[in-house]
């Protein structure tokens, strides 16, 4: 899925609280699918939502959305790269919070496996206060910029948020646990390198559960979150026109601060510094095994794009090597082997 826009999705399904639907909802997609260059707009419920799955996409854009811009629930662990967020000051969610990133497992399954542990790079959050000299109106139900809840573990890095009423909230105990363990750990949620703009107040939110002030500032301090720069720092190129709609542009200037400086060297991104590759850059573009399920023999039917090796291995349940294929270099099309 590529290059689209869906436009005026959420349409309440009754007239129970949260029975909207999302503008791209992923329920369960495995990382076998492409999904880049997608613009949601004026979604009358969270712009994207992930249900499970580890669905990689990149070039995201949440334009003007009631709920929440990025919400990622029920265990999701894919990675989503080059994110664009922009808020209208007339349109939150009068039911609950709006929020640009929203985590967490689900309520309340706080303790089920696996856990939320999506990963966030390269993203641009312009929240409905902007460059903060947008007043907010009466009633209006804007929150965080990122609000992470109930044992979820996202990672964001190499971001920017601006124009929200709040930073960053790390809500409840089991949240704080997987934020405060050591960087290295698997179950470790990340935010790094990533700036909450200095207009924003407060830059964190104090939680029982452990996410106090001191916490926040020694955590910011080691994973490099910067709140001390300024909008006129961070220098869009025209992020904040009168309308909208008119000419924005939400490049960074080259005088920048923000415009160098990302940092990929977290184990997390594994030594990619792009962390989604295109389904066409693959050697391998098909793949099917029949009879599926097999009695003895089988046949694999795969293409590929130009001349290479393939190496087929074939494991048991238990994951011990039984069989591997012995004719490894093929040409560039379409194959079947016979095992």
């Amino acid at each position: 899925m590529s290059y689209c826009r869906i436009e005026f999705a959420g349409v309440a399904l009754s007239t129970t609280p949260n029975s909207e639907l999302n503008g791209l909802t992923m329920g369960g997609v495995g990382s076998g699918t492409q999904i880049d260059h997608i613009q949601v707009s004026f979604g009358g419920d969270d712009s994207y939502e992930w249900f499970g799955g580890a669905v990689d996409a990149k070039y995201l854009v949440s334009f003007r959305g009631l709920d929440d811009d990025f919400d990622t629930d029920f265990g999701y662990a894919g990675r989503v790269q080059f994110g664009l967020i922009v808020r209208d000051k007339d349109i939150s969610d009068a039911a609950g919070d709006s929020n640009g990133f929203e985590s967490d497992n689900f309520n309340p399954g706080i303790g089920s496996l696996p856990i939320t542990k999506a990963i966030f790079s390269n993203i641009t959050s312009i929240g409905p206060k902007r460059d903060g000299t947008t007043a907010l109106p009466v009633g209006e139900k804007f929150e965080r910029g990122i609000f992470t809840r109930r044992n979820t573990a996202i990672s964001v890095h190499n971001s920017i948020i601006v124009g929200w009423e709040k930073g960053w909230h790390v809500s409840g105990a089991t949240t704080f646990d997987n934020y405060n363990a050591n960087l290295n750990l698997d179950s470790a949620g990340i935010v790094q390198n990533v700036i909450i703009a200095s207009n924003m107040f407060p830059k964190f939110v104090n939680d029982a559960g452990g996410a106090n002030a001191t916490w926040y500032n020694t955590y910011a301090g080691i994973t490099n979150i910067d709140t001390t720069k300024s909008v006129s720092q961070i220098a869009f190129v025209n992020a904040f026109p009168t309308n909208l709609e008119d000419n924005s542009d939400f490049r960074l200037q080259a005088s920048s601060s923000a415009a160098t400086g990302a940092d990929f060297s977290n184990p997390q991104f594994a030594g990619q510094v792009l962390s989604v590759k295109n389904l066409s850059n693959q050697i391998i573009n098909s793949f099917v095994v029949y009879p599926n399920p097999s009695n003895g023999n089988a046949n694999v039917s795969f293409n590929i794009v130009e001349n290479n090796t393939v190496n087929i291995n074939v494991y048991d349940v238990l994951g011990n090597l039984v069989s591997t294929s012995s004719d490894n270099s093929f040409e560039k099309g379409n194959h079947t082997v016979n095992l």
